[in-house]
């Protein structure tokens, strides 16, 4: 029972953590507004963690799930990568 009590409160404090990062998205990229920044990782780790603490056996094998859908994961360090990439081939084109 524990278990199932812990694993849920983390999934939702990650969750949380999750959809403020997807605002802050929403907010940069699509809105164009300033905003202040991400919570990278925090957010899938601690989801990723939940999904492993609640007994059910094929929730365990979905705990990598989070890293791709929460922006301050994967999909931001891609977007990182690229931006990096793109400025300084500009940079070098100058």
């Amino acid at each position: 029972m524990t278990r199932w009590i812990v694993g849920l409160v983390a999934a939702a404090f990650g969750g949380w953590i999750m959809i403020l990062n997807w605002i802050v998205f929403w907010r940069a990229f699509v809105r164009r507004e300033k905003t202040s920044s991400l919570i990278p990782f925090v957010g899938a780790v601690i989801m990723a963690a939940a999904f492993l603490l609640i007994p059910v056996p094929w929730l365990h094998w979905l705990a990598w799930l989070p890293f791709l859908i929460d922006w301050g994961a994967a999909p931001a360090v891609v977007t990182a990568i690229i931006k990096s990439t793109r400025a300084r081939r500009e940079e070098r084109m100058r």
